[in-house]
């Protein structure tokens, strides 16, 4: 009795529910391949090309006028832009001072002297044998006021080896020769040892005499001639 009321429950709801579930469950599946084969369709096939309107270029913005600059105003500004040194107060002496340091030069024998000067540039010719010594410059208030004023004082020569010149005017000095005939003398007494001597020994030559010179006069006159 049991068993026939069941299997009448069964039939009637559960066997209906079940086939409706799995006709559902099957419409749904074909939907989802259909829309998916579709889809798969839709990726495969190339896009259409769009066709864009090309926005027109932005107006050129008008540059104002250029402004003409001539050339001198070029140099005067740079002219102006240039710093100028403070000038260096030189010490000035008064003319008491002057006139004190002054010395009337006594010129008797000198074209006779001036003359050995020339004997002696035959002899060593400054054109192949230097007579101008070597040294170097230096600047007491920096290089930039000798580029700007070109002012000797703003200057100074360093000697490290004494012209022939200065050399000469050494051995004067210390030999007491202060007038014209005696540098002369002197002088005539060294062009004497030079001219026994071959031209490429004469400079070191008259060197070695400058630098030997005593302060006795006659002698250093007197050795000279022995020596020539």
């Amino acid at each position: 009795m049991k068993t026939n009321y069941f299997t009448k429950i069964e039939n009637k709801y559960v066997f209906n529910l079940s086939l409706i579930f799995w006709h559902l469950f099957i419409a749904l599946s074909i939907i989802a391949i259909a829309v998916s084969l579709l889809i798969f369709l839709w990726s495969v096939i190339p896009p259409s090309e769009r066709k864009v309107k090309k926005q027109p270029y932005p107006e050129k913005q008008q540059y104002p006028a250029p402004v003409a600059v001539t050339l001198n105003e070029l140099i005067t500004e740079d002219e102006n832009q240039t710093e100028v040194p403070p000038i260096v107060e030189e010490s000035h002496q008064t003319d008491t001072e002057q006139l004190t340091e002054q010395v009337n030069e006594n010129l008797e024998g000198k074209e006779t002297y001036d003359a050995s000067i020339k004997t002696l540039e035959t002899l060593i010719p400054p054109s192949k044998y230097s007579w101008s010594g070597s040294g170097y410059w230096t600047y007491p208030y920096g290089e930039r006021y000798w580029t700007y004023y070109k002012e000797e004082r703003f200057r100074h020569w360093n000697t490290t080896e004494a012209s022939v010149e200065e050399k000469l005017g050494k051995a004067y000095n210390v030999s007491k020769a202060s007038t014209y005939n005696e540098k002369q003398r002197l002088l005539e007494s060294y062009i004497g040892v030079l001219k026994a001597l071959p031209e490429e020994y004469r400079l070191t030559g008259l060197n070695h005499m400058l630098n030997n010179c005593s302060s006795n006069f006659t002698q250093n006159v007197n050795v000279c001639q022995s020596m020539s």
